[in-house]
C-alpha cells in the first residue's frame, strides 16, 4: 500500500485554471443564493411602513418566503435530479 503525505500535496499543489473557475461559479452561487434575504431585509422595514405590519406578520413573510423556496426546490430539483441519471 502506498501512502500519500497529504500535507505535502496541499503544499505543492498548483493553483489551475479549472480552480479559478470553481471559485468564480461558487462565488456566483452564493451571491444570488443570498440575493433574497439582502432585499427582504432591505425593503422589510419600508414594507412594515407603509402597510403597518407588526414585527410578527413581517417575520412570517420572511419565513413563509424561505419556505417556499426550500419547497420549490424539493418539488422541482429532486425529481428532475434523479431523472437525470443514468440507470445502473
Amino acid at each position: 500500500m502506498r501512502n500519500i503525505d497529504v500535507n505535502d500535496v496541499i503544499d505543492n499543489a498548483t493553483f489551475t485554471r479549472f480552480h479559478w473557475q470553481v471559485l468564480f461559479w461558487c462565488t456566483l452561487i452564493i451571491i444570488f443564493d443570498g440575493y433574497d434575504l439582502v432585499i427582504y431585509g432591505v425593503v422589510l422595514p419600508l414594507l412594515m411602513e407603509q402597510w403597518n405590519l407588526s414585527p410578527y406578520v413581517a417575520g412570517l413573510l420572511g419565513s413563509s418566503a424561505l419556505f417556499g423556496c426550500s419547497v420549490l426546490w424539493a418539488s422541482a430539483c429532486c425529481p428532475t435530479s434523479s431523472g437525470a441519471r443514468k440507470p445502473s
